[in-house]
């Protein structure tokens, strides 16, 4: 576990699907799309379900794995997605929750096979840099999972060709300054809108 990790595995939870409902309100994903992962102070991954209504989805809809998949506790099924969210886990120590969505211009990029390039200061500084396309991989796979998780270790955003964008964060909740790839959240979770 990163030492940045300082929430309990209920904050945890509770900003897992507080920002899986932000994702559907701000229009990152539609229906069920997309998914979220986050490592739990006990070093285990709290992971969104498969195929739950963002709108109907609660607390006891999470899905709580090991790091190889075996699921520890939920009714549910965890994301079909959930080999990428846990082989960026496994992989890098210092990141600490993993965001699949479809953001709209992200998305463009990779539909295109074009890297987003840091054309503004504020996105280097928060970013890193320009973002690279990730090779298109088949949802749902270890390849696909490998492909990302390979791209994090430089770069801790990449868009996969063709699917939309992968938004890896190192800590919850997510920091608003990431402008383009991004949520801009307006209130932690438990607080006031």
């Amino acid at each position: 576990m990163s030492p940045e990790t300082k929430l309990t595995a209920q904050e945890t939870k509770e900003a897992v699907l507080w920002v899986a409902k932000e994702m559907l309100r701000t229009n990152l994903v539609e229906g069920t799309a997309g998914n979220l992962g986050a490592r739990l102070p006990d070093g285990n991954a709290v992971l969104t379900p498969s195929s739950v209504d963002y709108t109907e989805m609660t607390l006891d809809d999470l899905v709580v794995t090991d790091l190889d998949g075996n699921v520890l506790e939920g009714e549910r099924g965890p994301t079909t997605e959930k080999a990428l969210h846990l082989s960026a886990l496994r992989l890098h120590d210092d990141i600490n929750a993993t965001m699949h969505c479809h953001a709209r211009f992200a998305t463009m990029f990779a539909l295109t096979r074009q890297s987003i390039p840091a054309v503004i200061e504020e996105f280097v500084v928060f970013v890193g840099g320009d973002v690279e396309v990730a090779d298109y991989k088949t949802t749902g796979t270890d390849e696909l999972a490998d492909e990302v998780a390979k791209r994090a270790a430089a770069r801790r955003d990449s868009p996969h060709s063709r699917r939309g964008q992968r938004d890896v964060r190192r800590l919850l909740p997510f920091r608003p300054h990431r402008e383009v790839l991004s949520l801009r959240p307006r209130s932690r979770p438990g607080t006031a809108r």
